[in-house]
């Protein structure tokens, strides 16, 4: 899975595929979602691609938002940039402090 997410430096949201279908990218997040333990997750947010440490973000606030809002050190400084399309098809350049800020916020 996460070979996969690494082809793209974009965090694709579920309405992004063609004719606003789900992209393979967002199914193979929802894999990582599915088949990952919240410690896996948690290595993952040591991977050196931001976009997986994003995903990874992303996976840990479905699976144990209290874990991502007590460790906000983990997220805060980590201002590496990603593109974010999480619908239509419109890219935006975020950090993933701010993706993860975005997503505890409930904004994407």
């Amino acid at each position: 899975m996460v070979n996969f997410l690494i082809t793209d430096p974009i965090v694709y949201g579920s309405a992004t595929g063609d004719g606003g279908t789900e992209s393979s990218y967002y199914k193979m997040f929802k894999r990582l979602v599915q088949e990952s333990t919240v410690d896996d997750l948690k290595i993952l947010l040591k991977h050196p691609k931001p976009v997986i440490r994003a995903y990874a973000y992303w996976a840990l606030v479905l699976k144990d938002k209290n874990y991502v809002l007590l460790n906000t050190m983990l997220y805060q400084q980590d201002n590496a940039a990603i593109g974010t399309l999480l619908s239509g098809c419109i890219t935006e350049r975020n950090t993933v402090a701010g993706f993860v800020t975005n997503l505890l916020n409930n904004k994407d």
